[in-house]
């Protein structure tokens, strides 16, 4: 009977072979758990700006000396119309009823304490915490 000489390197060759078979199947395991969690993997908050919204309170006519609105159970009087870009406007929250959505100008590297209230696009209404005095004649 004739025998066959051992093959040099057989045994580190099924080891090399299991050793990759594993790795193998440790990345595509690995990768399907990425593939299946990469919504909350890549999520990017990104803070909400007046770009697109609608605007959420009618331009007031003129000169306002009544609340406008209610803001924490804190009134907000009218402070004037600022035209600044929607995209420096971040959303601060609504006023008491919900309904009106308001927006704080966040300009280099500094967030204004002042609401805002859009009423055109491009167009904030600035609230005050306080009612300014009649205008002369009025």
């Amino acid at each position: 009977m004739k025998t066959t000489p051992p093959i040099i390197g057989a045994r580190f060759a099924v080891g090399l072979g299991v050793l990759l078979l594993a790795g193998f199947t440790a990345m595509a395991v690995l990768t399907t758990r990425d593939r299946i969690s990469r919504t909350t993997l890549e999520e990017i908050e990104v803070p909400p700006t007046g770009v697109g919204e609608p605007a959420g309170i009618p331009r007031p006519v003129d000169y306002e000396q009544a609340p406008i609105l209610m803001h924490k159970g804190e009134p907000l009087y009218w402070g004037g119309i600022d035209k600044e870009d929607d995209s420096i406007m971040l959303h601060a929250g609504f006023d008491d009823s919900g309904q009106i959505r308001l927006y704080r100008r966040f300009k280099k590297n500094e967030l204004r304490e002042a609401l805002y209230a859009k009423v055109a696009p491009k167009e904030y209404l600035k609230f005050s915490s306080y009612a300014r005095s009649p205008k002369p004649g009025e």
